[in-house]
């Protein structure tokens, strides 16, 4: 949940902050247990300021409402406190599901974790794809949301085409819709068919997941997932609201400080040279080589900078997979064709794609889910197609394509500052 709603107490623990659902203590699992959305109305700032005088007159909570807090004076509560993607999404929904099929060997976690450590990502993603059978422990939150945003539909479609169970056909599909719906909540441009999209693909999960895991999974977590796609609507995409930039440059001003005296003046010197650094790196858009001598194995759009196949460091990372936006093409870079550093083009191999749903049985879905998944998900099947020129400013986004039994995969990285 949103750190405001952790740092302030006018909620009760036992009540969601966004409507008037409270959980109810269930005796049989021990837990509280919250209905689905839809069936309460949404709190408002009214709603809250009538609770508080409830409160103020009775003594005792009054649909979840304990007690006035100072950030009430500054803020509109709950309307300006958004829920945090960072704590609710990847430590929570995504954390939680991944202990689950640890715990109940939901599928074979051996080849699961081959299959992920077979990724490969940008150079720019600062948590590679570890061992899932013997680092999972040690995962951060960046590397929960690599896995939640651009891994799962993809090894979970592979695991289950190696080892084919019904209950990995039950997490592809689950994590199918997961994915595809938060997806859509991060796109850069978000449109009104995208949170339409996201809120059809929640809501099967919702009924999907409660169906494999029973009632006990319908935790305050499952439900405040429902409420992610209003919230979009009213603060934009959800890394505009996420605690993860605030998470890592807390570490990058803990890093900044290599001496034992003047700690505030040197955080705030390097915070500057980084702003100015940032500043000049987003200022041009033009196609520009990388390198001191031919031939040229980089080219820098903006602020993304692309690898050729042979660059040195293709082992490492794969910043040679590619996303073009204008053509809706995906490549692999080969090599360049160097004219002058504004002047050049880009030899590729490209790829044919089609969406996973047209190769996947999700016959067992609704309709109106089967045609979002068709229309909207990002992820996607390749099939290799010719070698061509592109023109550099085609470059839009990097991308991850992987093989595994015998398929080719690739889903388009979103641009987002949480990478980093």
């Amino acid at each position: 949940m949103c750190a405001l709603l952790k740092i302030h107490h006018s909620f009760y623990r036992y009540a969601c902050p966004v409507c008037m659902v409270q959980g109810e203590y269930s005796s049989t699992y021990k837990k509280l247990i919250y209905a689905t959305v839809g069936e309460n109305p949404l709190r408002t700032t009214q709603t809250y300021q009538q609770h508080l005088e409830t409160v103020s007159i009775t003594g005792k909570p009054s649909f979840g409402v304990k007690g006035p807090t100072t950030l009430s004076k500054l803020i509109r509560i709950p309307e300006n406190i958004p829920f945090d993607p960072m704590h609710l999404l990847y430590l929570g929904i995504n954390k939680s599901f991944l202990n689950a099929i640890i715990k109940h060997k939901l599928v074979n976690l051996e080849i699961m974790s081959s299959v992920i450590e077979r990724i490969k990502v940008p150079h720019y993603f600062r948590r590679k794809p570890r061992n899932f059978l013997t680092e999972y422990g040690l995962w951060k939150a960046q590397e929960h949301r690599h896995f939640l945003l651009y891994f799962a539909p993809i090894v979970l479609d592979g695991v289950r085409r190696m080892c084919p169970t019904e209950k990995s056909n039950h997490l592809f599909r689950l994590y199918y819709l997961l994915s595809t719906a938060i997806y859509l909540l991060y796109g850069e441009k978000i449109q009104d068919s995208d949170i339409t999209a996201s809120e059809i693909c929640l809501r099967e999960f919702h009924l999907r997941i409660i169906d494999l895991f029973g009632e006990s999974i319908k935790t305050i977590t499952l439900h405040a997932l429902q409420h992610l796609p209003e919230q979009v609507k009213k603060f934009g995409p959800l890394h505009c609201v996420s605690a993860m930039p605030f998470e890592n440059f807390n570490r990058q001003l803990k890093m900044s400080v290599t001496g034992t005296r003047g700690a505030a003046s040197t955080m705030v010197y390097r915070y500057l040279n980084f702003q100015s650094h940032l500043e000049k790196n987003n200022s041009a858009s033009i196609p520009t080589v990388l390198g001191k001598s031919f031939p040229f194995q980089r080219f820098k759009i903006g602020s993304l900078v692309f690898h050729t196949f042979h660059h040195g460091k293709s082992l490492l990372s794969a910043s040679y997979f590619a996303f073009l936006a204008t053509s809706a093409v995906f490549v692999k870079i080969k090599s360049i064709n160097f004219i002058s550093d504004q002047y050049f083009s880009v030899v590729c191999r490209s790829y044919k794609c089609k969406p996973l749903k047209s190769v996947t049985d999700c016959s067992d879905m609704p309709s109106s889910v089967s045609d979002t998944l068709l229309q909207k998900s990002p992820f996607y099947i390749l099939t290799k197609g010719a070698i061509s020129e592109y023109c550099p400013t085609e470059f839009s986004h990097h991308a991850i394509i992987t093989q595994c039994s015998g398929l080719l995969y690739g889903v388009k990285i979103l641009n987002s500052f949480e990478h980093e």
